[in-house]
């Protein structure tokens, strides 16, 4: 354990990872220029510029990982979690931005993907990021995803790509160039909209030929320029989709949730 502090003149390169961490207590890595980072302990990284260099990945974490503030710039991957790993303040700008299958918590980071931004088969927490795609920004294939405050964008795909697992969307902006959030075919999402905005291009949701998708809007705003939400059948049990607009108590609301769409606010089509 220990803090290493390095200066911004100091660049650290290797055939593999400049940096292999497995120590099972906290280890403080300060600034510097770092290509490639593998962690298999505890690591907590304070500023710092990071690359891919020969890797896959400019940061590989297997353990615990908190970053303050990073900066990666990869040609190829940002980051690959299978552990644990919480960001606050930082950017990323690459092809990949991030390959999760563990347990992601980001705060107030900036990306800018050319591929897909962020794929996901474990749990993610995103607080006020602003994450933006040339691909799919978001894809999932099963887990969970929690948005509080942000924006998610696609600048020529879907913002979010939906599979499987569970979607909340408790604030922010969802932006799509096509739709704001598709599914799969034959998947069972569940997608839960509590807040904030939802649009796209096309649709604001797209729900096509799932295997029993699960959509619930209790408040927020949904926008597309064709339908504000689209539900077609299709899937092996299509018979068992589910909708659920607003909330049932007492109290009778006409504005909340908005769904709104350029030909109509909700299509279904079973």
């Amino acid at each position: 354990n220990g803090t290493i502090t390095l200066d911004n003149k100091t660049y650290l390169k290797a055939n593999g990872y400049a940096v292999y961490n497995e120590s099972t207590s906290e280890v403080v890595l300060s600034e510097g220029n770092i290509y490639g980072l593998y962690n298999k302990g505890m690591l907590k990284i304070t500023k710092g510029n990071y690359y891919n260099g020969s890797n896959n990945y400019a940061v590989y974490n297997e353990k615990t990982l908190n970053i303050d503030d990073i900066i990666i710039d990869s040609g190829k991957n940002g980051i690959f979690n299978s552990g644990t790993l919480n960001i606050k303040d930082g950017q990323i700008i690459s092809s990949k931005g991030i390959d999760n299958t563990g347990t992601l918590n980001i705060e107030n980071m900036n990306m800018n993907a050319s591929g897909v931004g962020i794929a996901n088969s474990g749990n993610i927490k995103i607080n006020d990021c602003y994450l933006k795609s040339s691909a799919n920004t978001i894809t999932q294939t099963s887990g969970v995803i929690t948005i509080n405050e942000g924006k998610i964008e696609s600048t020529s795909a879907y913002a979010i790509f939906e599979s499987n697992g569970t979607l909340n969307i408790n604030g922010g902006e969802v932006i799509g160039k096509t739709h704001g959030i598709a599914t799969d075919w034959q998947w069972s999402p569940s997608i839960n909209i509590n807040g904030g905005k939802v649009s796209g291009e096309q649709n604001g949701i797209n729900i096509s030929s799932c295997d029993s998708p699960n959509l619930v809007i209790t408040n927020g705003e949904i926008f597309g320029k064709v339908y504000g939400v689209y539900m077609a059948s299709g899937g092996y049990n299509s018979a068992k989709s589910r909708l659920k607009i607003g909330i049932n108590d007492e109290n009778i609301n006409n504005s909340i949730p908005s769904i709104m769409g350029g030909s109509y606010g909700l299509y279904i089509n079973s």
